[in-house]
């Protein structure tokens, strides 16, 4: 999983409840883990925290790893093509056989050209919203979080950026 995706995930104020519902465990590198993120507080005042992974580290669904001798070539090479944090998290998934999360247009693309499997923020929310009947209204809650706090929205051009944008605008 990618820095974006990841700090995505985290202005939900609800990741570990959604990285559970989805069975799912992310992983992340020396890069991505090592980076210090920062989002939006909670509270509407302009200020900024900085991102702590313990708790989701501690919960199990947060593990970070260290690259592999065969990911290292890889992620050398990729890193002339994307930065270090998606070469990086490019590697894992191909060597590892695993699913990528990454909402980088470009990383997205040269990783679907390797044969990557890949999800994006939109799809992790909505497989969570569908898989746990998660309300409108709190899926509207959660959209706005992670609009404000990590300044995200998806694409025009994303299969779900309708279904968001439909949650994002409603009262």
């Amino acid at each position: 999983m990618d820095a974006d995706v990841l700090m995505n995930l985290l202005a939900t104020g609800c990741a570990t409840e959604i990285l559970r519902a989805l069975e799912l465990t992310l992983l992340a590198g020396a890069t991505v883990s090592g980076e210090l993120l920062y989002l939006e507080s909670r509270e509407v005042t302009g200020q900024r925290e900085q991102i702590d992974f313990t708790p989701a580290e501690e919960a199990g669904v947060l593990n970070k790893v260290i690259l592999e001798d065969r990911e290292l070539g890889l992620v050398i090479a990729l890193a002339q093509l994307v930065d270090d944090g998606e070469a990086e998290v490019i590697a894992i998934a191909l060597t590892r056989g695993i699913v990528m999360a990454t909402d980088d247009r470009k990383a997205r693309r040269i990783a679907l050209e390797r044969g990557a499997s890949l999800l994006s923020t939109p799809e992790l929310l909505h497989r969570w919203q569908d898989l746990s009947s998660v309300p409108a209204q709190r899926m509207t809650h959660v959209l706005k979080l992670v609009n404000r706090r990590s300044r995200y929205r998806p694409p025009t051009t994303h299969s779900l950026y309708d279904w968001w944008m439909s949650l994002l605008t409603r009262s």
